[in-house]
């Protein structure tokens, strides 16, 4: 399990109890605990690139990864019908969610919690709504890797809906 893989097992696993949560969820999720982690941090979480998609950005590797995640068991995934549409719901067992927590740091597994918390209510369009809000997904052509502003975003380049949520984490994280 690399680390891209214990963070979406964590994603999937704090996600149990919401019934929103879906591969699309998922995707979002992922963009923003990287936004926010380097915002914070000034590093990468996960180590990885992401695209601009046609909902909004998806990691570069996340197929491949969620696909050997499955292939191990690590994940599993069901599919069932959300008001007439099909989703993908993937659920980490416990065992899973151990092994994923003992390869993170601390601020890692922070950062993860508290976006998880913070998208609870959310459905997936809302948060690709908010996504595609980053202004370096506009501007980028669609199948090609995002830029980030910088290591630290400066906050007066983020949308004030964005401002707000990344004031909040940065005082929940002290």
């Amino acid at each position: 399990m690399n680390r891209l893989q214990a963070i979406l097992i964590l994603i999937s696993h704090q996600s149990a109890g919401d019934p929103l949560f879906c591969r699309a969820k998922l995707e979002g999720l992922l963009f923003f605990a990287e936004h926010h982690h380097r915002s914070l941090h000034g590093e990468t979480l996960t180590g990885e690139d992401f695209l601009a998609g046609d909902r909004g950005p998806v990691c570069r590797t996340l197929e491949q990864k969620l696909d050997a995640l499955l292939a191990s068991q690590e994940l599993t995934a069901s599919v069932t019908n959300f008001h007439e549409m099909t989703v993908t719901r993937f659920d980490a067992p416990e065992a899973s969610a151990r092994r994923a927590e003992a390869l993170l740091e601390e601020r890692a597994k922070k950062t993860i919690s508290r976006i998880v918390a913070s998208y609870a209510g959310d459905d997936a369009k809302t948060i690709n709504h908010f996504a595609q809000q980053f202004p370096p997904w506009e501007a980028t052509a669609f199948g090609e890797a995002i830029p980030w502003p910088s290591d630290r975003l400066v906050p007066g380049e983020l949308p004030d809906h964005m401002k707000h949520e990344l004031e909040e984490l940065a005082k929940a994280q002290q």
